[in-house]
């Protein structure tokens, strides 16, 4: 705020001040009081320093905007101590006294009652700790040597002071609030006078519209009497046309009650058809679930064959293996032999197991061939079998895609069943209404022909009041007159 800013400023000099005061005292005998009494050093150097940090403090409260309604406050501490450390500065010298009256003026900018009452208790305080107990840092003597009628005489100036500036913020406050008072009032006066321009102006234009109207008017009402004139007849005519109408209407409504009875026979029919149709739609589909179902074992059963067709080539594999393993066996028979009859008597026993093998693989080669022959049939006939379950799996597979058209089929012929249903009571509801409107309409136009003979008896006598009102027309026309020279002479009165 711009108070903030100034007395911020002269907070600055005030501190200043203090440690000029303080200096010059260090440094030079300004008063002979120095040389009797010897205040301790320590304390009037604290005196000095509580204006400087609480400046510092205020300062940097000012500049990061924190707590700035109490900087008021403050910146009365700094003037506050200021004061009291110039006079514990200088030594008690009755002319740093007169800083007191100083930091009261500049305080007083802030027009606040209290504040100055704050700083007055504390001067206050000031002097009577300084007279009881610490007179050399207050009055510059010793310890019980200070007259009390001195004390009382600083008190009644502080006070003085304190109380002529608080007279003077009230009666500021005072004036300031009647200047208010005043300026507002005399806003209102303007605005009162603006508004009865505006009004004077309106009742000018007013008049002259009025003059206008009233002109318009009487024409009108001429003419209005003439037009109510016809509208009575024209209601005769409509009374007549709405009893023709009447009848009409009756006729078509006893056409809708029929119809409305078709459209129920009708509705019950598609109902039942929608009824029917579902009933088909559900049976396709548990005929598509079977189908379904049958195509999945085909598929299954196929496998199966083609599994048994794989193990008949593995079996005629094996079948292919033994016959020559037999075949060497023979071969090995008779070489058995050659060595047997080469060894003589020895080699008999040995031609007996020889020719016993022989045998043997004789017979496994007829078994083997036997084998062979068996395999091949059932391989054959697996091949066979795989043909013919790969033709049924794609007629099993074409029936599942008959059987799908057929359900979506079902279902679109559900659907629009469903929809003429909707439709069929769509039109049966509408037909009511339809019906019940015709009733309505009927009883309004009996209505509206008892309304157009009322209206005919009003026709007439709008027609007396017309006249009439061209009678009180006639009587109006000086009361307007005399009213447009009212509003003509207020407003030369304005000018």
């Amino acid at each position: 705020m711009p108070k903030d800013r100034m007395i911020m400023r002269l907070s600055l000099l005030l501190v200043i001040a203090t440690f000029f005061v303080y200096g010059l005292h260090q440094l030079f005998v300004v008063h002979h009081t120095q040389l009797h009494i010897q205040p301790n050093g320590v304390v009037v150097l604290l005196l000095v320093l509580i204006p400087a940090l609480l400046y510092i403090a205020t300062w940097w409260l000012n500049h990061t905007g924190q707590l700035e309604n109490a900087l008021p406050w403050l910146h009365m501490l700094i003037m506050t101590f200021c004061s009291i450390g110039m006079i514990a500065a200088g030594y008690g010298m009755i002319e740093y006294h007169f800083s007191i009256f100083m930091v009261l003026a500049i305080i007083s900018y802030y027009e606040n009652i209290r504040m100055i009452a704050v700083m007055s208790t504390l001067f206050v305080a000031q002097h009577l700790l300084g007279f009881f107990y610490f007179t050399e840092y207050v009055f510059g003597m010793a310890k019980g040597t200070y007259s009390f009628t001195m004390l009382l005489y600083h008190a009644l100036f502080l006070l003085g002071t304190s109380g002529a500036l608080s007279w003077q913020i009230l009666h500021k406050h005072r004036l300031r609030r009647e200047l208010q008072t005043t300026m507002e009032e005399q806003l209102l006066l303007e605005s009162l006078l603006k508004q009865m321009q505006q009004s004077s102006e309106q009742l000018a234009t007013v008049s002259e519209q009025l003059q206008e109207m009233y002109s318009s008017t009487q024409k009108e009402l001429e003419l209005m009497a003439g037009t109510i004139q016809s509208v009575s007849e024209d209601a005769q005519h409509h009374s007549q046309f709405t009893s023709n109408t009447s009848e009409v209407v009756n006729d078509i409504s006893g056409n809708l009650q029929q119809i409305s009875h078709a459209n129920v026979e009708v509705l019950k029919g598609a109902q039942q058809m929608s009824s029917k149709a579902a009933l088909g739609q559900e049976l396709m589909e548990h005929t598509m679930e079977q189908m379904q179902s049958l195509q999945q074992q085909c598929k299954e059963y196929a496998l199966v064959v083609a599994k048994l067709h794989r193990h008949a080539s593995t079996v005629q594999q094996i079948a292919d293996s033994v016959k020559g393993f037999s075949k060497q066996t023979r071969m090995l028979s008779l070489n058995a032999s050659i060595e047997a009859a080469r060894a003589g008597v020895h080699g008999k026993g040995f031609a007996v197991v020889a020719a016993e093998v022989g045998k043997l693989a004789q017979q496994s080669s007829a078994a083997t061939v036997q084998i062979m022959s068996l395999v091949a049939d059932i391989k054959q006939e697996a091949e066979a079998a795989v043909l013919r379950m790969q033709g049924l799996v794609e007629q099993v597979e074409q029936g599942v895609a008959n059987s799908v058209e057929m359900a979506a089929l079902l279902h679109e012929i559900n659907l629009l069943i469903a929809h003429s249903v909707d439709q069929f009571q769509l039109v049966s509801r509408s037909t009511e209404e339809i019906a019940a409107g015709t009733n309505q309409a009927n009883i309004e136009i009996s209505e509206l022909n008892q309304i157009a003979q009322e209206m005919n008896t009003k026709a007439e006598g709008a027609a007396k009041a017309t006249i009439r009102q061209l009678e009180l027309n006639a009587q109006l026309a000086p009361l307007v007159g005399l009213l447009n020279k009212i509003s003509h002479s207020l407003k030369n009165n304005e000018r």
